[in-house]
């Protein structure tokens, strides 16, 4: 089994599928290697910070626990919004606008905290993000109510405060992130049940469709080692008795003998209701209802399909709407035609 070209195309499938899988359970763990601050804050904030502590701070950015809860003395509604607007691409009118944040001014002691929130209240005890002051609040905000009220000159902090939603991104990447790491380890545990017992690997057990996956193995392989044999056209092999189509994780078997019906089928793509382009594929049906789908360019569908009724004459070949119907409502019609084809061309 080992020498066989299917042995082969195991190795490549679980070559594969582990190294795919490690690199996207690394990915994940560098991901949160990266987040591990915001993750830390995530799980265990908020943390409750005092005036004094707040006061001295001048880089929040290098604070480890960032995700805070303040309380002031009273908070101040500033009148500035964060506005989001749809406005129209062909005139440029406004269509809709909703208003996203509000900025607080809270007071702690004798300073003002510049605090974004979602709603605007009169509240006096925030939780959000402590982060430096942005460039656009300072001047939108900090700079012009200095230029209008000279007495409020070094009274806001360098720093601001937004409590709008900060578990949020952490929910969506969780909701990614966890799901693709168990992914990646399912699929590495996989791997090395697969490599422990050959048997459990889906091509073996695609395999046994046609007899003894080991029997069956050896047999194609016998067709693939004779010279002239052999037919590799695009991603598809044929031999007399077989169809191969290997993919990035596996690999697709058909026995020619059950080819029922095999078309070209073509597909027009569209940008902007403008054709940019077609592929192609080769279709193929078996009497198990079965579908091998190839994609490769319009000369490689043709040669396939041409090489594929060299082998077997009496399946049908081409596509038409009629054949689609009868297909879907009673293939077994089809199956019984191909069967006397078959033995006509037989006798």
């Amino acid at each position: 089994m080992e020498n066989t070209g299917i042995y082969k195309h195991i190795q490549r499938s679980n070559r594969n599928l582990l190294a795919v899988n490690i690199c996207l359970v690394l990915s994940v763990i560098a991901i949160a290697g990266m987040s591990r601050r915001y993750l830390y804050n995530f799980f265990f904030g908020p943390f409750p910070i005092d005036n004094q502590t707040l006061l001295s701070n001048t880089t929040p950015d290098s604070r480890l626990q960032y995700f805070v809860k303040i309380r002031g003395s009273e908070s101040l509604n500033t009148g500035v919004q964060e506005v989001e607007r749809e406005v129209s691409k062909s005139t440029g009118e406004t269509k809709s606008e909703t208003v996203k944040a509000h900025y607080l001014a809270l007071v702690i002691e004798q300073k003002l905290l510049l605090v974004k929130t979602p709603n605007a209240n009169d509240s006096k005890e925030f939780t959000g993000a402590l982060i430096t002051l942005p460039n656009d609040a300072r001047e939108k905000i900090v700079n012009e109510a200095e230029a209008e009220f000279p007495a409020l000159r070094g009274v806001f902090l360098p720093l601001m405060l937004d409590a709008t939603n900060f578990r949020n991104s952490g929910y969506i990447g969780l909701g990614i992130g966890i799901p693709l790491f168990l992914l990646g380890v399912w699929n590495l545990f996989k791997v090395v049940k697969r490599k422990e017992n050959i048997e459990n690997h889906p091509i073996m057990e695609d395999l046994k469709r046609f007899g003894s996956p080991n029997d069956v193995a050896f047999k194609i392989d016998s067709e693939l080692q004779i010279a002239g044999n052999k037919s590799t056209i695009g991603p598809a092999q044929i031999t007399p008795s077989w169809i191969l189509r290997s993919h990035f994780f596996g690999l697709e078997i058909l026995n020619l003998n059950d080819i029922v019906w095999i078309y070209k089928n073509v597909t027009t793509h569209y940008k902007y209701f403008i054709p940019v382009g077609k592929t192609y594929a080769v279709v193929i049906y078996n009497r198990q209802g079965r579908l091998l789908e190839i994609p490769c360019k319009e000369q490689e569908v043709t040669s396939i399909i041409e090489q594929v009724i060299t082998y077997v004459p009496w399946v049908i070949a081409g596509y038409s709407q009629e054949l689609q119907e009868v297909w879907q409502k009673n293939f077994s019609q089809m199956i019984e035609f191909v069967d006397m084809k078959r033995q006509e061309i037989s006798n």
